[in-house]
């Protein structure tokens, strides 16, 4: 089973990757622990990022877009360096069982071995968690499980584009639910959001926090860092699910 993870991130300067360095290598530990056998960990990014400063020991692409304006939902850089990953599977993993998206921010605490194997047996080509949002009816991108129709469906079946100048336009949630709104499975259909803090719910007002820690404490993987968890909770979380 041929099974490659990877993960976004970008960096400006020496000191924004000493910022990320201790996330991502956390990141990175807990892939290995808990997807075995997984056969490959990569990184993108969404803008430039000198790969010299790379924390990690594993393969970053990148396409040399240099930022000149900040991050917005029409300049989404994070769907830059995901379709990055798109088209260097498509081109240099021929033989890919399962590509995996698990946003550098998020942190798994266990074996997500059991879910793979279901998932595989199934006719649906994409497995997700629901992003929260009051209709609960989107995919969270930032945990996404590709089988092969549905990494080149993104290459040639996509909403929107990265850099898009349109007044409307559609976030990565909407267009993944989108495109595969007929053929997603969730098996943690159960799991409202996997932050601590999210705006989505209030349409970027007062952020939603979850008050009950248990709850939260008993998620599988979580977005561990600000602005979508406070420091207290995630680091509360790690120690309960060790790696």
């Amino acid at each position: 089973m041929n099974i490659i993870v990877f993960g976004i991130t970008n960096w400006d300067s020496p000191q924004e990757v000493s910022n990320k360095e201790t996330q991502l290598k956390e990141w990175h530990q807990r892939i290995k622990k808990f997807i075995p056998g997984v056969s490959k960990i990569f990184l993108t990014t969404g803008t430039y990022s000198d790969p010299k400063l790379c924390p990690l020991d594993c393969p970053m692409y990148q396409v040399p877009f240099i930022k000149t304006e900040p991050y917005s939902k029409n300049r989404n850089y994070f769907r830059h360096g995901f379709m990055t990953a798109i088209w260097h599977t498509l081109f240099h993993e021929p033989n890919v069982d399962l590509l995996i998206h698990c946003q550098t921010r998020n942190l798994i605490g266990e074996d997500l071995t059991p879910y793979i194997n279901e998932f595989l047996k199934k006719e649906e080509i994409l497995m997700a968690p629901k992003f929260s949002s009051l209709m609960g009816c989107s995919i969270d991108v930032s945990l996404m499980f590709l089988k092969p129709p549905a990494i080149l469906f993104y290459s040639i079946g996509g909403y929107r584009q990265s850099l898009d100048t349109r007044k409307r336009v559609l976030n990565c949630e909407e267009e993944a639910f989108l495109m595969f709104k007929n053929s997603w499975y969730n098996p943690w259909d159960k799991i409202l959001t996997i932050k601590q803090l999210d705006s989505s719910f209030l349409d970027n007002q007062t952020p939603f926090k979850i008050q009950d820690k248990n709850y939260f404490l008993s998620l599988p993987f979580i977005a561990s860092q600000p602005p979508h968890c406070e420091k207290e909770y995630s680091e509360i979380w790690k120690k309960r699910n060790r790696y």
